[in-house]
């Protein structure tokens, strides 16, 4: 799975070297286009530590603490209880793995907790609108769960306070649980997600899947596909993508003959109401061929793939 998630270079069109290269150099001498998108690049950690203060001494007594079924020592909600003028008009808690990989703020407002995750090995959130496509949050969403995210400031966070291995606290219903230094599961609304191995991600919502009628969230792989140029993940990157219907799209433009009239320098080709083409995304120079990817886009906005390699 860890290698169907990274954005790895893709090998340049054939049919679309001439162009490409035309496009970019007048002598001819500069390489392919290489397809590899250069995402902001940032880690939880330097998110959290950019919006939260220094976590204060942990401020725990012994009656505090209760060993429950699962053999976890009981903590008290009080304990992550933010403190301060700000905080007054509404309480919020922040919590963090025993490792610092996730911290998560949760208020009585929310829906759920959100959380800065360090991913060892990041899902990718292909929003067309975000620069940063490498998830490094996981937010609970009204109804149906904990899903991965890219952000580039992920806001104010509220301080928080370091859930112990073998502990557990409960918050307005929701569980954090520490069974050990290296796992770190939070639960709210009869959804989860751990982080574990290292920074290993697992949820009952993860790897997001097409719904009955076929539609996609981003991040959604809808499908792989065969090409000459090798075998690609075909993302989501608009919410409601009608994945069977992108899948044949795809299929359709890849394996597109092209006519000597139709060869130019991006690729474009209109594909039964969707239009194809190799182009940067608008956060990117489209003037460099290495951060062109192909695309392809239902002309009515209401879906949306890109391919990346596997």
């Amino acid at each position: 799975m860890q290698d169907m998630k990274r954005i790895l270079p893709i090998l340049a069109l054939p049919v679309l070297a001439v162009g490409l290269a035309s496009c970019s150099s007048a002598d001819g001498n500069e390489e392919a286009p290489q397809f590899r998108p250069q995402m902001t690049e940032s880690t939880a950690a330097s998110s959290a530590e950019a919006s939260s203060p220094e976590t204060t001494a942990e401020e725990t007594t012994e009656s505090d603490k209760k060993v429950d079924d699962s053999g976890l020592t009981m903590r008290s909600a009080e304990d992550f209880l933010a403190k301060g003028p700000e905080y007054a008009q509404s309480k919020a808690w922040g919590v963090k793995s025993p490792d610092e990989k996730v911290w998560c703020s949760f208020n009585e407002l929310s829906e759920g907790p959100w959380c800065t995750v360090q991913f060892a090995d990041p899902p990718l959130m292909p929003d067309p609108n975000q620069p940063q496509w490498e998830a490094n949050m996981v937010s609970f969403k009204k109804g149906e769960g904990f899903f991965p995210s890219g952000v580039v400031d992920p806001g104010d966070l509220t301080p928080p306070k370091q859930l112990k291995a073998g502990e557990k606290v409960e918050i307005e219903g929701a569980t954090f649980e520490a069974p050990n230094s290296d796992e770190f599961t939070v639960t709210a609304k009869g959804h989860y997600f751990t982080v574990k191995d290292n920074g290993q991600y697992f949820s009952d919502t993860f790897l997001p899947k097409p719904d009955s009628n076929g539609n996609g969230k981003i991040g959604t792989i809808c499908g792989q596909i065969d090409t000459q140029w090798g075998r690609k993940n075909v993302y989501v990157q608009v919410d409601g993508t009608n994945c069977t219907k992108a899948m044949q799209i795809v299929d359709s433009y890849v394996n597109h003959d092209f006519k000597p009239e139709e060869v130019n320098t991006r690729g474009s080709l209109v594909v039964d109401g969707w239009e194809c083409d190799v182009s940067a995304p608008k956060f990117l120079d489209d003037s460099k061929p290495e951060n062109r990817l192909p695309k392809c886009v239902d002309s009515s906005g209401s879906g949306r793939v890109v391919l990346l390699d596997i």
